[in-house]
C-alpha cells in the first residue's frame, strides 16, 4: 500500500468515527413522537407524561366539568335572584298592606272621634232619659204589684193542676204496666205457635190453602222436592196430593219448608204408583169416588 492510500485509509477511519458520532448524537436526541402523542397514563414512567391526546382528551373532560359547574353556578344564580326578586316583591306588596292598613287606622281614629262626640250628646239625652224613667218607675212598681197578686193566684191553680198531672201519671204508669203484661203474653203465645210452625195468620183448622204445584226433584230415600213453599202458605205435616193427569198417584207430607219450595216424604200407606218429576200436586181435591184416594184409584175431577 503507498502513501496515499495510507491517507485514505486514516480518514475513512476519522470520518467513520464522524458518522458514528453524529449516528450516537442523533439516537441520544431522538424523540418517540408517537409515544409523546398516544402514551397512555398508566404507561407514564418517571419524569414522563402521559400522551398529548390523552392530555388533550383530559383537558376536554376538565373544561366541560367546569362548564357545567358554571352552568350549575349560573343557574343557582338565577334561583337566588328569582328569590330575591320574590322577596322583594313580597315586601313592596307588605308594604302596601301596611299603607292601607295605616290609612285604615287613620279613618278609624277620626270615625272614634265622631262617635266620641255622638256619645256625649247621646249622654246628654240619657240623662233627660233618666228623669222621665224615675217616674215612670213608680207607675211600674204599682203594676208589679197587682202582677204578683195575679201570680200567687196562678201559682194556687198551678198546684191544683200538678196534683192533677200526678194522678194521671199513677193511671198511665198502671196502664203501661198492663200494656207490658200484655205483650209479654202475646210473645208468649207467638213462641207456643212458633214450636208448632204456626203464626197469628195460620188457620185454626191446620188445613192448607188450595195450592197446586209440580214435583221438582226425587232422590232414593223416597224424598220429594215439590214448587210449593211457606210463601204459599204450606206448613209442616202439610199434606199435600200428587196425580198425573186425570190418575191419582199417592200423596206427600211435608217435612221442611222453605219460601218458594217443601222437602216432603212419600207416604207409602196410600201411594202405590211411583212419583215423578214433573208430576201434578195439590192441597185439596174433589175425588168423585172416595175409592180414587185408595191406591186402585184411576182418576180424580181436580179443582
Amino acid at each position: 500500500m503507498n502513501y496515499v492510500g495510507k491517507i485514505l485509509v486514516v480518514l475513512i477511519f476519522i470520518m467513520s468515527l464522524v458518522f458514528m458520532s453524529f449516528a450516537v448524537m442523533v439516537y441520544a436526541t431522538h424523540r418517540n413522537w408517537k409515544a409523546v402523542v398516544e402514551r397512555r397514563p398508566e404507561e407514564v414512567k418517571g419524569t414522563e407524561k402521559a400522551g398529548l391526546r390523552h392530555q388533550l382528551q383530559q383537558m376536554k373532560e376538565e373544561n366541560e366539568a367546569l362548564t357545567t359547574q358554571l352552568e350549575k353556578l349560573e343557574s343557582q344564580k338565577k334561583e337566588e335572584l328569582a328569590v330575591k326578586i320574590q322577596a322583594l316583591t313580597e315586601l313592596n306588596d307588605k308594604k302596601s298592606v301596611l299603607e292601607k292598613e295605616q290609612a285604615d287606622l287613620i279613618k278609624d281614629r277620626d270615625d272614634l272621634s265622631k262617635k266620641e262626640k255622638e256619645a256625649v250628646a247621646a249622654l246628654d239625652t240619657a240623662s233627660q232619659n233618666l228623669k222621665e224613667l224615675t217616674g215612670e218607675v213608680g207607675t211600674l212598681r204599682e203594676e208589679i204589684r197587682k202582677t204578683l197578686e195575679d201570680r200567687d193566684k196562678q201559682f194556687a191553680r198551678v198546684v191544683k193542676l200538678t196534683d192533677d198531672i200526678h194522678k194521671a201519671q199513677q193511671a198511665n204508669a198502671l196502664l203501661e204496666e198492663r200494656k207490658n203484661q200484655m205483650l209479654a203474653q202475646v210473645t208468649h203465645a207467638r213462641k207456643l205457635l212458633a214450636q208448632f210452625n204456626l203464626d197469628v195468620g195460620s188457620p185454626l183448622d191446620r188445613e192448607p190453602p188450595p195450592l197446586r204445584g209440580k214435583v221438582l226433584a226425587i232422590n232414593n230415600e223416597k224424598m220429594v222436592e215439590i214448587s210449593l213453599g211457606s210463601d204459599d202458605g204450606l206448613t209442616v205435616n202439610h199434606e199435600v196430593d200428587v196425580f198425573r193427569g186425570a190418575k191419582y198417584v199417592g200423596r206427600l207430607v211435608v217435612l221442611t219448608t222453605a219460601t218458594d219450595k217443601s222437602v216432603a216424604k212419600i207416604d207409602v200407606k196410600v201411594t202405590k204408583t211411583p212419583v215423578q218429576v214433573g208430576d201434578d200436586v195439590a192441597t185439596k181435591l174433589r175425588v168423585s169416588d172416595q175409592r180414587a184416594r185408595e191406591p186402585e184409584a184411576a182418576s180424580t175431577t181436580i179443582n
